[in-house]
């Protein structure tokens, strides 16, 4: 088994990725003509209700990463090379997110984001596999 917060850690990314889905709806059906058109849009009460989820999925990616990247941190030793491509990625996709809010979304971009979460999906759940290994591995020194 990982450990605990890794596995709170996957949920987190989940839930990132689910609100990344509303959000790129949103975009699609209801996309701005600027910057300050889509943030006008997000805080109107008139807006449609996808416009206003938009602000969400920023706000919540932003405080995963962190959390992301602690937890990796934290649990390094166990596989640092994972630990490493997951911190990478996580940098790589913030920075596309931001990329993505400033070409105003893009279809394009919105490939390139979601690819780079399914990246993410993937490099986190190795990561989670080799410190379950490197646990189980640990546990049978000890008992032996």
């Amino acid at each position: 088994q990982p450990p605990a917060l890794v596995k709170v850690g996957l949920v987190a990314v989940l839930v990132v990725a689910a609100a990344g889905a509303v959000t790129a709806l949103g975009d699609t059906l209801f996309p701005a003509e600027s910057l300050s058109d889509g943030l006008r849009q997000d805080l109107s009460a008139s807006s449609s209700f996808l416009v206003n989820l938009r602000v969400i999925h920023p706000v919540l990616a932003v405080g995963v990463a962190g959390f992301v990247i602690w937890v990796t941190q934290r649990f390094r030793d166990g596989a640092p090379r994972l630990a490493t491509s997951v911190i990478v990625v996580v940098g790589l996709q913030v920075l596309a997110g931001f990329v993505n809010v400033a070409l105003l979304a893009p279809v394009w971009m919105q490939v390139v984001h979601l690819l780079l979460a399914d990246v993410l999906w993937i490099a986190m759940v190795l990561f989670a596999l080799a410190l379950s290994r490197s646990t189980a591995k640990s546990a049978v020194s000890v008992n032996a």
